[in-house]
């Protein structure tokens, strides 16, 4: 007698029975792909790829996605790995790997070095970032684990997407800014296991100026001092990416130390940052005001270049008068 139950008619390796009785993800026991991914019912039912975040998710926990380890299985010359076992070919299954499915050597790499993206953005914090982000009046596809996005700035805040990574992940050694509707905080304890996504930060470097003046000292003690700065090649015309203008005094061969600016923020690359002392406290640079400028200062997510500044009653284009 024909027992329909366990025929497969569509030839995805799962029974007539199980495609309607699949749980909380019935698929179409008529159809070899019933969602139309390009990857049939039975192997996404075994590599465990259905359900929301099915191609991100380690199930074992060896540092290949379920997806990867469907591919790699897929692949003429390559093992059939088990997505529910860390080490496939471990001992206690009749092998003798010793180390997590990653690690297991295809010639002379790695598979995680074959089947990774090489970003040096862990796969974990790309694997809990949304999938796209909004990025203006549009959204863009975010981070992956399966693309190589570190030079990317996904969300246009002038901080690479490893960058930010590298900051969420050190803190709470690195100072964050927390990027909210309207308004700006620092977040300074943040751990590795926050659900922050991507774009809901950049990074506060602080920065470290020597000060220096040769004219009449007397004339600027104790006068404000404003600090400004640009990403390199961006014309000094334009408005200053970042400024630092509230509670900040001369004194004799002073040392700076600058958080978050007053205004705007920095960016990562080479800047260049303006100094002068506002004499008559507009905030805005005037041709008797004593006036410093210093190029290509290196600023990352941990920091920015010491740097050293020379005022001077010169600048490039103005004499003080």
């Amino acid at each position: 007698m024909f027992n329909d139950r366990e025929y497969d008619a569509d030839g995805d390796k799962l029974s007539q029975l199980y495609e309607y009785d699949g749980g909380a993800a019935p698929t179409d026991p008529w159809l070899l792909d019933s969602d139309g991914d390009g990857i049939g019912d039975g192997d996404a039912y075994r590599y465990m790829l259905k359900g929301e975040g099915g191609l991100r998710r380690d199930s074992d926990n060896d540092g290949l996605s379920n997806f990867m380890e469907f591919m790699i299985s897929s692949l003429d010359g390559f093992m059939d790995l088990d997505p529910a076992r860390m080490s496939t070919f471990a001992p206690a299954f009749g092998g003798t790997q010793l180390v997590p499915d990653y690690f297991i050597r295809h010639g002379k790499l790695y598979l995680g070095e074959m089947f990774t993206d090489h970003d040096f953005i862990e796969d974990w914090y790309e694997d809990k970032q949304p999938v796209e982000i909004d990025s203006g009046s549009t959204r863009k596809p975010n981070v992956s684990r399966f693309r190589y996005d570190a030079s990317g700035d996904v969300d246009g805040d002038g901080w690479s997407n490893w960058a930010e990574a590298r900051a969420e992940i050190s803190s709470p050694v690195v100072v964050l800014e927390e990027v909210v509707t309207n308004k700006t905080q620092i977040v300074t304890n943040i751990v590795e296991t926050t659900e922050f996504a991507l774009g809901g930060f950049r990074p506060v470097p602080e920065l470290s100026i020597s000060l220096s003046y040769n004219g009449d000292r007397a004339s600027i003690e104790d006068q404000p001092v404003v600090v400004r700065a640009w990403t390199a090649g961006r014309s000094h015309i334009l408005e200053e990416d970042a400024k630092w203008a509230n509670g900040i005094f001369f004194s004799a061969d002073a040392e700076l130390k600058l958080g978050k600016p007053d205004n705007g923020s920095l960016r990562e690359g080479k800047c260049l940052f303006e100094v002068f002392a506002d004499i008559n406290g507009d905030g805005l640079f005037q041709p008797s005001e004593p006036y410093g400028v210093v190029n290509d200062v290196n600023v990352g997510y941990r920091g920015v270049e010491p740097f050293a500044v020379e005022l001077t009653d010169i600048n490039p284009s103005i004499v003080r008068i």
